[in-house]
């Protein structure tokens, strides 16, 4: 029995010279502890070829029968702690008005039940986006919680699509925001962004995908993006490609079990373990015990474990004999192994030190390709900047050059219409003149309207008295009022502001000629 161990370990020694580098094994057994007073229990060391955290559940032992062993324990060496790290999830959930009916409610759904995937180490808060185009973000709370009830609540009441606004909202925005929160939290832990959305790339978004992707890498955040069908413009590869280059995953799914599915997968990836020697291979202690007719015949046994398609044979001796004879028989055959075990192990150590040299320096190739690229960027963009600087310098002289002429032909006198004609009594609404008219174009909107009311209100809401009708001019944008026989331009806080011949302004008195920019529309003041 002991020359067929011996045997069967030297086939398998030297079979390993010959096998091909992809067939690497995943574990190795370091050492097997056998204590006479609690036998037929046994503690197996295990060093990891991969650096993560293994579960119970991951390991399958058997006996020299094939008989399956409960695991008692798994604890990993040099730790004084086995617990979960704590995570900060945040969800953020795509409310635009194109996920109206049963895709909101297919987002809610699965992320109210999902919560039950995370532990009482685990914080979480829910942001929301699509109440306008510019991608802005409403979280439930400032700060990450484990009141998951209060959430799940406000997942419900809370979230519902916006039905005023229109076009795609900025997704990329959205997520720069939301990491945004998540960096201002206090407390440690994984930072998890998961994005549920219908992957909608707005390619006019100020934010690109490599934008996310290194504020992510600065905050240390992982994202992973569920992306759901739901019209034509879907659009993935943008979000597969944030989540592949953060360490996340991307899925696509067609229901709320899907993306109930993949959120699970997303919280059940488990972070890298800390290794407990400074740099080596993490090592685990597994407890087991032995069936109740465990031998106790002195002589050498063996068991079976089997972690991540790689199967280990450990040695032990059963107490009750002495094993004396087979150190003395056998322990030069020992010694030759292990120094083929230890040349071989440093073989592999130098090996893997090759290795990562070799992936440092592609890496730093990468880098450095990178930082080109950006600073190829920033000088385009500098010499852009340049350009418009020269165009806006040359514009404003010409501006200049016309001012000063209009001011010559009027002998310095400025262009103010006398209080007579611009009475609305007797000029505008009597019909006694022609009133001052506003040319607007926004697009392929285009009309004209007259100034014939002391205060005109200029706006995209139906209820202003000059309606423009484009999504970058605000409901109240801007008013004309007649003060003492002059016209004045007023803008009434707008979100993309109010220009005068390319000049932002809060009021501005109005010649004849004058160009007014309100988002994308153009006007021009006229008096005839």
């Amino acid at each position: 029995m002991q020359y067929k161990y011996l045997i069967i370990s030297l086939l398998a020694f030297f079979m390993g010279f010959y096998l091909p580098a992809q067939d690497k094994k995943t574990f190795k057994i370091v050492e097997t502890k056998v204590d006479t007073a609690q036998y037929p229990k046994l503690i197996s060391v295990v060093e990891l070829a991969a650096n993560v955290e293994p579960l119970k559940g991951d390991f399958k032992i058997t006996d020299e029968a094939q008989r399956p062993l409960e695991i008692t324990a798994l604890n990993r060496l040099g730790s004084d702690e086995n617990k979960q790290s704590s995570r900060l999830v945040y969800f953020l959930i795509d409310a635009s008005n194109y996920t109206e009916g049963t895709y909101i409610q297919s987002f809610k759904t699965a992320v109210k039940e999902s919560l039950g995937l995370l532990g009482d180490n685990d914080f979480m808060n829910v942001g929301y986006f699509g109440y306008d185009a510019s991608g802005n973000v409403t979280s439930f709370s400032r700060d990450f919680s484990n009141n998951f009830s209060l959430m799940e609540s406000d997942i419900q009441n809370r979230i519902s699509p916006s039905l005023d606004s229109a076009g795609a909202s900025d997704i990329m925005k959205a997520m720069y925001d939301a990491m945004d929160r998540i960096g201002e939290s206090q407390k440690d832990g994984q930072k998890i962004l998961i994005l549920i959305s219908g992957a909608i790339y707005n390619t006019a978004s100020t934010y690109k995908p490599d934008d996310i992707v290194e504020r992510a890498k600065k905050l240390n955040v992982t994202i992973h993006t569920v992306n759901y069908r739901i019209d034509g413009r879907f659009s993935p590869d943008a979000f597969r490609l944030i989540s592949n280059r953060t360490d996340g995953i991307s899925a696509i799914s067609a229901s709320s079990t899907d993306i109930k599915n993949a959120i699970g997968d997303f919280l059940e990836d488990r972070p890298a373990a800390n290794t407990n020697n400074g740099g080596g291979s993490p090592q685990y202690e597994i407890e087991f015990s032995l069936l109740n007719d465990a031998l106790r015949d002195g002589k050498e046994h063996f068991y079976k474990i089997e972690y991540a398609g790689t199967i280990e044979n450990g040695y032990f001796y059963a107490p009750g004999g002495a094993g004396g004879n087979f150190w003395t028989s056998y322990g030069w055959i020992i010694l030759v192994i292990a120094g083929l075990l230890a040349g071989l192990g440093y073989w592999q150590y130098n090996e893997m030190r090759l290795r990562k040299l070799e992936e440092e320096e592609a890496q730093a190739e990468i880098e450095a390709q990178r930082e080109a690229d950006l600073r190829r960027k920033e000088q385009e963009k500098q010499g852009l900047l340049q350009d418009l600087q020269e165009k806006n310098i040359r514009l404003q002289e010409q501006l200049r050059l016309k001012e000063q002429e209009l001011a010559k032909k009027i002998d310095q006198v400025p262009t103010v219409i006398p209080a007579s004609k611009l009475d609305p009594k007797n000029t505008i609404i009597g019909g006694g003149g022609s009133a001052p008219v506003l040319q607007v174009l926004a697009g392929s909107f285009s009309k004209n309207y007259r100034l014939n009311k002391p205060t005109m209100t200029i706006g995209r809401a139906a209820n202003n008295d000059i309606v423009i009708p484009e999504q970058t001019v605000s409901s109240r944008h801007a008013s004309i009022t007649i003060e003492n026989g002059s016209f004045f331009l007023n803008d009434l806080g707008s979100t993309n502001g109010t220009f005068v011949n390319g000049t932002r302004i809060d009021k501005k008195l109005l010649k004849s000629g004058d160009i007014i920019k309100m988002g994308a529309a153009n006007c021009r003041f006229e008096i005839s």
